[in-house]
């Protein structure tokens, strides 16, 4: 009898974890950051981050936005887009 408890115990923990597995995802945080300069070797952690979920599996939607001469990411931030 305790050994049948112990096993539904179980099972509704792991529904739990479950739930709250999927309650985490639905609440991604999105950011937004920008490089200082166009796509270059330096940031390819960042697109590698992106392109292998790594940021998705700590809850992150991240958008990479790509730096140059003609962005000012000052004004960016201050317009909440970065």
């Amino acid at each position: 009898m305790n050994r049948g408890l112990s096993r539904k115990l179980r099972r509704l923990l792991v529904a739990v974890v479950g739930l709250g597995a999927l309650a985490g995802v639905a609440r991604a945080e999105t950011v937004s950051f920008g490089t200082d300069w166009k796509a270059e070797a330096e940031h390819g952690g960042y697109y590698q981050a992106i392109a292998t979920g790594l940021y998705k599996k700590y809850g992150l939607e991240v958008n990479l936005r790509q730096g140059g001469p003609q962005v000012n990411h000052a004004q960016l931030l201050a317009a909440g887009v970065a």
